[in-house]
C-alpha cells in the first residue's frame, strides 16, 4: 500500500445522501480505480473495507457495514491502494463505496453507461427507464452514467444489453454508490416495471447472434477437427457448426450454452475471463478438445472481444490460447458420437453458471507430518471444492 495522493477522476460520494435502507444493509465495499488502458476507462475494483484487501461480490466475509467503509474511504480517499488478486497486483487510487447485491436482500441495481451528455440532458430511453421505475436514482462517479435502486425480484441474477449501455443484477454484483441523486425518490417496490424492463431489454440480447439453424455463413474459414472417428453417419457433426450448436442446445448444459454463447449473458460470473473459460469448457468436450475448432467456435459467440482474444501474455501465448488450454487441461472427459444415450453429455462439464473444476483426487494425511496433516484438514474446510481426505 501506498501513501503517494492521486487525485481519482470520480465523483466524490455524498455518504449523507446515500437512502437509508442502504445504509442499514452490512453489504459494503470499497473500491479503487485500476488504470485500464485497453478499456479507455479505469476499472473500479472492489475492496475490503475491514481490511484493505480483494472484496468479492459473492463473499460476505469481505463485506462491512456501511459506517467502516465509509470510515476505510474518508481516511484513504484519493490515496494509492494495491490489492493482490489471483491476476496479479491491483493499484489505484480509493475512490469510492459500493453496494453488493445478493438474493437475500430486496433490491436490485440497474446501471445506465454513458446515457448524459456534457451539458446534463439524459437520454430519451435512460429517462424513460427512470420516469417507469420511480425509485431512487443517482448519478454514476463518473458523471455520466446513472445508477437505480428498486425493490422486486428476477428470475437469473441479472443481464446485461451491450447495445444500450444496460445493466440490471439482482446478487453477484455491486454497484458504486455516490448519493448524488437527480431526483429524492425513496426506494420503492416495482415488480411490474422490473418485469416489462426484463422483457424488453433481455430479449435483445438473442438479436446478437442468428438461431443456429438459420446462420447463413461462418465468421471465419472452418479447419477440419483432428480426431478420427470411425462411424461415418457421425462425421456429420463434426462438419457443421449448427449441428453441434442443435446438440449442445439439447443437452443438459443447453440453457448455459444459450447464456454464453448467443447471448453473452455473463451475469452468473464474476468476471467475463471466468465466462470465458466457462464456454471454452463447453466447448472442450463437444469439439473433443480440439483447439482450432474451439478457437473458431469461441470467435464466432457473443462473447468474443477480438483485441482481447488476440492480445499475447506474458509467455507468448495469447489470452485465447491460453484461455483454450486452461479449458483443455481441465476437462475430463470428451464428447463420444457414437453414444446414443443421454449419458454422453456427462456431468463432467455440468457447470451450473459456475467454472468447471474436476474433483480433486484424495490426500493421503499418513502421508504428511502431523502438523502438516492437521493444516490440511483445516484447510479442506475453507476449499471451494473441498478436498478428499484420506485418513
Amino acid at each position: 500500500m501506498s501513501s503517494v495522493d492521486s487525485t481519482p477522476p470520480f465523483l466524490p460520494p455524498v455518504l449523507e445522501n446515500i437512502p437509508q435502507e442502504l445504509r442499514e444493509s452490512p453489504q459494503w465495499v470499497a473500491w479503487i480505480a485500476v488504470p485500464n488502458p485497453k478499456r479507455g476507462k479505469p476499472d473500479k475494483v472492489p475492496v475490503n473495507a475491514k481490511t484493505g484487501r480483494p472484496g468479492s461480490t459473492t463473499n460476505p466475509e469481505t463485506w462491512a457495514s456501511f459506517d467502516v467503509a465509509a470510515k476505510f474511504y474518508q481516511g484513504k480517499l484519493g490515496k494509492l491502494h494495491t490489492i493482490w488478486t489471483r491476476d496479479g497486483n491491483k493499484t489505484g487510487p480509493i475512490a469510492g463505496v459500493g453496494f453488493v447485491l445478493t438474493e437475500d436482500s430486496p433490491f436490485v441495481g440497474i446501471d445506465i453507461d454513458h446515457c448524459i451528455d456534457s451539458q446534463g440532458n439524459i437520454a430519451s430511453f435512460a429517462q424513460q427507464i427512470i420516469n417507469r421505475m420511480g425509485s431512487y436514482t443517482e448519478v454514476s462517479p463518473s458523471g455520466t452514467g446513472i445508477r437505480i435502486f428498486v425493490k422486486g425480484n428476477m428470475p437469473t441474477s441479472g443481464f446485461k444489453n451491450t447495445d444500450v449501455g444496460l445493466e440490471v443484477y439482482k446478487s453477484k454484483r455491486y454497484l458504486t454508490v455516490t448519493g448524488r441523486p437527480l431526483r429524492e425518490f425513496q426506494i420503492v417496490e416495482n415488480q411490474g416495471a422490473l418485469d416489462s424492463l426484463t422483457s424488453e431489454y433481455k430479449s435483445d440480447a438473442h438479436k446478437k447472434k442468428e438461431p443456429p439453424l438459420m446462420k447463413q455463413k461462418q465468421t471465419h474459414p472452418r479447419k477440419e477437427p483432428r480426431n478420427d472417428i470411425d462411424q461415418m453417419e457421425h462425421i456429420s457433426v463434426l462438419k457443421d457448426d449448427s449441428i453441434l450448436h442443435e446438440k449442445i442446445l439439447a443437452s443438459k448444459n443447453g440453457d448455459l450454452f444459450t447464456q454464453l454463447y448467443f447471448e453473452g449473458d455473463i451475469s452468473n460470473y464474476p468476471s467475463q475471463s471466468e465466462a470465458d473459460l466457462a464456454l471454452c469448457n463447453i466447448l472442450a468436450f463437444w469439439t473433443r478438445k480440439n483447439p482450432e475448432w474451439i478457437d473458431r467456435l469461441f470467435r464466432d459467440s457473443a462473447l468474443h472481444r477480438p483485441e482481447k482474444w488476440d492480445s499475447v501474455r506474458v509467455r507468448g501465448e495469447t489470452y485465447g490460447e491460453a484461455t483454450i488450454a486452461k479449458a483443455i487441461a481441465s476437462t475430463t472427459a470428451v464428447y463420444d458420437p457414437t453414444d446414443t444415450s443421454d449419458s454422453s453429455d456427462s456431468e463432467a462439464i455440468e457447470t451450473k453458471g459456475n467454472l468447471f473444476l474436476p474433483p480433486p483426487p484424495p490426500v493421503p494425511l499418513k502421508a504428511f507430518p502431523p502438523q502438516v496433516a492437521t493444516l490440511l484438514k483445516e484447510a479442506s474446510a475453507a476449499f471451494t471444492v473441498p478436498m478428499q481426505i484420506q485418513e
